[in-house]
């Protein structure tokens, strides 16, 4: 709970300031809107609304007709989508893209960028820096609207350092990601772990939207999890939270990337697929050859497969289940998400289910409501930079005035 007693009078504007441009987003359209949501006097939420309209980040339309007796019409209060600009970088074996969103939380544009070895993390920030420059000059999108990046990363995230402690699948260790992101681009860098962005962004405008507490299980290439309460993510006390790859099943004839036979990554992702129906080399996962895995299991889940290959997947969804089943008596959510690239295939979506619907948690703990998510949104690391730099206080008004005069100037 925020504790507004202790702030300053200017931290306490700030503040108020975030708080309205997020209830504008969500819909409050007026003055009076604000006031009640708020509780601050007309007079102070005048103050703000002028700020922020001098600053080209709201703007009115038309007018709200009062409903509730004689007086004069509402002005509405929008977002003003070109106000500002959001970049988001996504950094997985599946997905290395680029996402550009508005103000008004629309994807204004996409790319994806290539980097032939993802396990090289300089060679990913380049190619970072050099698609995005293209993306924004080919778009003629003003950079001086551009609030901030956010960055996703499929490994362990200390996010208020900006480190990627350690990205197994990627051969990442201790890598400072947001300052050399920060370095190449110029912009402000939030960086996260991809299962816990896709989980806050799917609880704000997704499946999960309404429910209180999610546990999101990826099937890609590995398999992976991410637990949040009221929109708020569990990291854990080295931000190690959600490795549900790695939890202790059978031993096999696989050996996963952290070295032991019996993790449920040998058994459930995709990639255990692709050594039993002998797509790819080797029984051992190799982090250096993470997008070779990809590549494969884009191809086998593009194809009509075999009936082994079908049985394999649907044993992964099987086995995932399973073990999303134990997971949920440890958290008890009210919402399971299921994602990745694995959830397209409806032979792994029929052994997750099958699985499920005889899973028995009755006796001891609720059942959540479980739903398979084949294209959670792209965007969720943009929205990462929306939330940190805009319906924030560290929102400043100040650099609009600024970047305003040197369009004047130049």
């Amino acid at each position: 709970m925020v504790n507004m007693s202790a702030m300053s009078t200017q931290t306490l504007r700030k503040y108020h300031r975030s708080v309205v441009l997020r209830l504008i987003a969500d819909g409050a359209t007026t003055r009076t809107d604000l006031a009640q949501a708020i509780g601050l006097s007309s007079m102070g939420i005048t103050r703000i609304v002028n700020e922020l309209m001098a600053a080209d980040l709201i703007v009115t339309r038309g007018k709200r007709t009062n409903d509730k007796g004689p007086g004069r019409h509402s002005a509405k209060l929008e977002i003003r989508p070109d106000g500002a600009f959001f970049i988001g970088a996504t950094v997985s074996a599946f997905t290395t893209e680029l996402v550009c969103l508005n103000a008004a939380g629309d994807i204004q544009c996409r790319m994806p960028f290539s980097c032939e070895d993802v396990s090289d993390a300089d060679a990913v920030v380049e190619a970072i820096a050099t698609a995005l420059k293209q993306l924004l000059m080919a778009e003629g999108i003003d950079q001086s609207r551009i609030l901030g990046m956010g960055a996703t990363v499929a490994g362990i995230v200390d996010q208020a350092n900006g480190l990627v402690t350690r990205a197994g699948y990627l051969g990442w260790e201790n890598v400072p990601f947001a300052a050399k992101l920060e370095q190449a681009t110029g912009f402000d860098i939030v960086i996260e772990n991809l299962a816990n962005a896709i989980n806050m962004f799917s609880h704000r405008f997704g499946l999960a939207n309404g429910y209180h507490s999610t546990l999101l299980v990826s099937g890609g290439t590995t398999c992976g999890s991410s637990f949040a309460q009221a929109g708020e993510p569990l990291r854990g006390h080295t931000f190690e939270a959600g490795q549900l790859g790695h939890t202790r099943v059978a031993s096999g004839d696989l050996v996963c990337s952290c070295g032991r036979d019996d993790c449920l990554n040998t058994i459930a992702s995709g990639w255990s697929v692709l050594a039993r129906s002998n797509r790819i080399k080797g029984r051992t996962f190799q982090g250096a050859h993470t997008n070779q895995y990809a590549v494969a299991l884009t191809e086998l889940l593009a194809e009509d497969p075999s009936e082994v290959v079908s049985g394999w997947l649907r044993d992964a969804g099987k086995n995932l289940a399973d073990a999303t089943a134990e997971a949920c008596l440890l958290l008890n959510p009210d919402m399971v998400l299921v994602v990745g690239a694995m959830a397209v295939s409806p032979d792994f979506a029929e052994g997750f289910r099958v699985a499920w619907a005889d899973a028995r948690l009755g006796d001891v703990s609720t059942k959540p409501n479980c739903e398979i998510d084949t294209a959670p949104d792209v965007a969720a690391a943009a929205h990462l930079a929306m939330d940190e730099f805009f319906f924030s206080p560290k929102l400043t008004l100040s650099r609009f005035s600024r970047a305003d005069a040197r369009s004047r100037l130049g």
